[in-house]
């Protein structure tokens, strides 16, 4: 028995699909969900996918990291470097905010960077307590230096 597509029992050429057998349905189109499934169920979100089909990966799969987890670890950093160019505390300040701030994000959104923003933290409190440290030095500095004269 032949008929328009070729000798039934022979395989489809590549690239061609199996015709559909009698009650059966064909596949859906590439990017469209098959017959009797309709996405998500109520109440889930519906991921698109490439080009804004359907079925695409949710968010947890392939976070991005926060940007702000990566400020505050490059302020953190930087105000190591700012010591000997401008005021380092800023930098500091900066790594603190865009870290506690980066956090929060990161627990909201479940995006990565955990671990930068709170090195960032750690760094921007160090710098901090270093710039305490360095003022009250410098006052200490000038105290002792008026009682001498």
């Amino acid at each position: 028995m032949s008929d328009d597509f070729g000798q039934q029992g022979q395989p489809p050429q590549y690239g061609q699909q199996q015709p559909p057998q009698y009650g059966q349905q064909p596949p859906p189109p590439y990017g469209q969900a098959p017959p009797g499934q309709f996405g998500a169920p109520a109440g889930y979100p519906q991921y698109a996918g490439p080009g804004g089909t359907p079925g695409g990966v949710p968010p947890g799969a392939s976070a991005r990291t926060n940007p702000l987890a990566i400020t505050s670890l490059v302020c953190g950093i930087a105000q190591f470097i700012l010591v000997f160019v401008a005021a380092p505390g800023l930098a500091a300040l900066a790594a603190l905010i865009t870290g506690f701030i980066g956090l929060r994000q990161i627990g909201q959104r479940g995006e990565r960077g955990r671990g930068m923003a709170i090195a960032g933290l750690i760094l921007g409190g160090i710098g901090i307590l270093i710039q305490i440290i360095l003022i009250i030095l410098a006052i200490v500095v000038v105290h002792k230096a008026q009682n001498l004269n």
